[in-house]
């Protein structure tokens, strides 16, 4: 699970310089950090990123794999494009025309630290 600490340990890492791509926890600010906690520390959130990082998916697909309530998922879903990590956009892609939900830059930085640092487990 998720705490304010162990992101503020990831956020003191010096892996990322200023200007040389997607932000870096580093970079956020301080409410940023407070915001992204508070949606980690929330039931489903971290999953709901793990279930992204690897690339947009269906609300059906996160609700087979979350094991959580469908209602869980819609507001880890609006939770999670209030505090910009998913994107505002859905991604119609995939050949299908579903409605897939992709991180954001910021949403792909903290899902990619999450599991660097394995603090989803």
């Amino acid at each position: 699970m998720a705490c304010t600490n162990c992101l503020n340990t990831v956020v003191d890492s010096d892996e990322h310089r200023e200007g040389t791509g997607p932000p870096t926890l580093k970079e956020f600010d301080e409410s940023e950090i407070e915001r992204i906690v508070s949606y980690l520390n929330k039931k489903g959130g971290v999953r709901v990123l793990e279930e992204l990082q690897s690339g947009p998916k269906r609300f059906v697909t996160l609700e087979e794999t979350l094991n959580v309530s469908k209602a869980t998922i819609t507001d880890r879903i609006t939770d999670a494009r209030e505090v910009g990590l998913i994107s505002e956009t859905p991604d119609y892609g995939g050949g299908n025309g579903y409605k897939r939900h992709p991180l954001t830059a910021k949403g792909q930085v903290v899902a990619d630290e999450l599991e660097r640092t394995d603090l989803a487990r």
